[in-house]
C-alpha cells in the first residue's frame, strides 16, 4: 500500500489593498479608454486623484510627527547672554539636536521672511517664515514677527539696525523651530534677550506691566495649513 503523501499548506498572505489614489488613476485609465469621453468627466477624477493623494500625504505627515515628537529630547542651553548674564540655545544648537529625528522621519525646514498670512506687520519688525516640509509633500506654515529697532529692555539703542535684523531672523527660526515640535529647552526659557519685546500696539489691556516684564513678552505670530 503506497504512503499517504503528506500536503505541506503554505499559507499566502492576501494581496494590499489598492490605495484610493491606485484605484482613481485606473478609474481615469479606464474612462480615457472610452470614445467621446467627456473632458468634464476627465478633469473631475484627476481632481478626485490630486485631493486623495493630499489626504494621504497629510495623514503619512501626521503619523510621521508623531514619531518624531517622541523621539525628541530637551535641548541644552549652549550660549549665555552678557546683558541678562542667563543662558540660552542658539538656533544651531537646536538644529543640531532637532536634524537627526527630524530627517530620520522625512521632515525639513526652510526658512524665509516676508508677509506670511498677509496680516499687518508691526513697525521696525521682521516677519520670520518657516515651511515645515514632509517627503509626501503634505507642509505646515509658520510666521513669527521678531522687532528689529536694535533697542534693548530699557528702551535704548544696543546694537545696529543690521544687527538687529539678522538677530532677529536667527531668534524667529529659534522659536518657530522649537515650537513645531514642542521642543523644551533644559532649565527655564529666560534669557530675556533683548529681541523678545512686544511691539507697543500689542500691549493692548497689557499697557500696565513694566519695561521689565514687556521685555520678557515674546511677539508670537503662527499659522498652519494642514
Amino acid at each position: 500500500m503506497a504512503k499517504a503523501q503528506q500536503l505541506e499548506i503554505v499559507q499566502v498572505p492576501p494581496a494590499p489593498a489598492a490605495s484610493e489614489g491606485a484605484t482613481i488613476l485606473a478609474m481615469i485609465d479606464r474612462v480615457m479608454a472610452m470614445p467621446d469621453v467627456p473632458v468634464e468627466k476627465v478633469t473631475q477624477l484627476f481632481e478626485l486623484q490630486q485631493k486623495a493623494q493630499a489626504e494621504a500625504a497629510r495623514k503619512a505627515f501626521l503619523a510621521d510627527f508623531a514619531l518624531a515628537e517622541t523621539e525628541m529630547a530637551p535641548v541644552a542651553k549652549d550660549a549665555r547672554n552678557p546683558d541678562t548674564k542667563s543662558k540660552y540655545a542658539t538656533h544651531a544648537a537646536l538644529d543640531a539636536a532637532m536634524r537627526p529625528v527630524y530627517t530620520k522621519y522625512g521632515f525639513g525646514f526652510s526658512w524665509n521672511t516676508g508677509l506670511g498670512d498677509a496680516s499687518p506687520i508691526p513697525p521696525e519688525c521682521i516677519r520670520v517664515l518657516g515651511t515645515l516640509s514632509h517627503k509626501l509633500g503634505h507642509e505646515r506654515h509658520l510666521q513669527i514677527d521678531m522687532p528689529t529697532d536694535g533697542k534693548g529692555p530699557k528702551g535704548g539703542a544696543v546694537m545696529s539696525r543690521t544687527h538687529a535684523t539678522g538677530s532677529g531672523f536667527s531668534y524667529g527660526k529659534r522659536y518657530l523651530q522649537g515650537g513645531a515640535f514642542n521642543i523644551v529647552f533644559a532649565g527655564e526659557d529666560d534669557d530675556g534677550n533683548r529681541i523678545y519685546r512686544v511691539a507697543p500696539q500689542f500691549a493692548g489691556n497689557h499697557a500696565h506691566i513694566n519695561a521689565a516684564e514687556r521685555a520678557a513678552v515674546v511677539l508670537w505670530i503662527e499659522y498652519i495649513h494642514d
